[in-house]
């Protein structure tokens, strides 16, 4: 298996038949290879216009950018930042957009370390992994906890 863009029609025939009540898109950081901000904006609008069209319903939360200290270098602060950007404004803007959580703005994920070369200046020692990019156990565990969290304060719709 390997990823596909927003809108392939793979997704889109799984969301199309998924037994879900509602979708959870999340942003990454693999983003910024494949869009710049404008090209990832009109992107998200055709995948949130297609998936309403599949599934006229189904309740969608957006994720922002995941904070890892990498992209939050001078350079990449600004791409992934607008990002996060083009989440947030999509709720209001598509009626089936519920929600918007936003870990980078705030990040859930402080410091420039991780497992494989500790710093201690924030969490990301023990939350990313020894390759220095990918969350471990205890950060996927940590990272799913705070969406949980957000999630349930979150008033959302019964889909049909």
């Amino acid at each position: 298996n390997h990823s596909s863009p927003y809108g392939s029609s793979s997704r889109l025939t799984a969301l199309k038949n998924a037994p879900i009540d509602a979708l959870l898109v999340n942003g990454t950081i693999n983003d910024q290879s494949v869009w710049s901000p404008g090209q990832h904006l009109a992107a998200l609008e055709k995948f949130l216009d297609d998936v309403e069209a599949a599934r006229p319903h189904l309740p969608v939360v957006l994720v922002g950018v995941e904070p890892l200290y990498s992209p939050r270098r001078t350079w990449r602060l600004a791409h992934y930042s607008a990002l996060t950007a083009n989440f947030a404004g999509m709720v209001g803007r598509h009626e089936n957009v519920v929600g918007f959580i936003d870990p980078y703005t705030h990040p859930w994920l402080t410091g420039s370390g991780y497992a494989g070369h500790q710093v201690g200046d924030g969490n990301q020692d023990q939350y990313v992994g020894k390759d220095g990019i990918h969350l471990n156990g205890d950060g996927q565990e940590y990272y799913q906890d705070r969406i949980a969290d957000e999630l349930e304060e979150m008033p959302l719709p019964a889909a049909p």
